[in-house]
């Protein structure tokens, strides 16, 4: 799956994985299954007082932002209304696009640490 075109329990799933969070995903019955929510792995158990989502709240997503430096602005010169985003200290070539702040910010951390393709 490209980095470029994750979003939601997925993004936030790879997200966890970047910062070396134990976390799994939970599913909605659909065929092929949906994923709905990322889960932290607390004590071996998922903590399932709060979704972990720093692609959609501020209060996740922001000090990931700031701990990794991420560099995000808003561009509208394509027309396309996006935001882009990359982590300075990866050297990254090129920057990671996104709807948000928050989905171009953790779509560049991801970016980052593996590349520009992740696993199913």
């Amino acid at each position: 799956m490209k980095t470029s075109e994750l979003e939601g329990a997925v993004l936030d799933y790879w997200v966890a994985r970047s910062l070396g969070i134990r976390s799994r995903m939970e599913y909605y019955p659909l065929n092929p299954p949906k994923p709905i929510a990322c889960w932290r792995i607390v004590d071996g158990s998922p903590d399932f007082s709060k979704p972990f989502s720093p692609s959609t709240v501020l209060e996740h997503g922001e000090p990931i932002i700031e701990k990794y430096n991420i560099i995000t602005r808003y561009n509208d010169l394509t027309g396309r209304r996006e935001y882009e985003s990359y982590v300075p200290e990866s050297g990254q070539a090129s920057a990671t696009r996104g709807p948000t702040k928050l989905i171009a910010a953790m779509r560049a951390l991801v970016a980052s640490k593996f590349g520009e393709e992740v696993g199913d």
